[in-house]
């Protein structure tokens, strides 16, 4: 016998969600380098390449806080 676990109660999110979830994260005026770094790192941890507006918005984020690396950083995690 095999016992099976549902350990996700919650609603499923759906792509579309998803992409505006993170959108909205990284389009949020005040955010600051370790959260734009924080968002970066949890989105790569999913192990999938974002969608290019999650990426836009993230890198729009990169240039209100003038930070070339970490720009530089996001082109990186998703080069082919």
């Amino acid at each position: 016998l095999l016992a099976s676990r549902c350990y996700s109660h919650g609603k499923q999110e759906t792509d579309e969600e998803f992409d505006a979830r993170w959108v909205t994260y990284f389009n949020k005026p005040d955010i600051d380098a370790w959260e734009l770094r924080k968002g970066m790192n949890t989105l790569i941890g999913y192990d999938l390449v974002p969608e290019p507006k999650i990426l836009e918005a993230a890198l729009r984020a990169c240039r209100r806080l003038n930070d070339l690396a970490s720009a530089i950083r996001i082109l990186e995690a998703v080069k082919v």
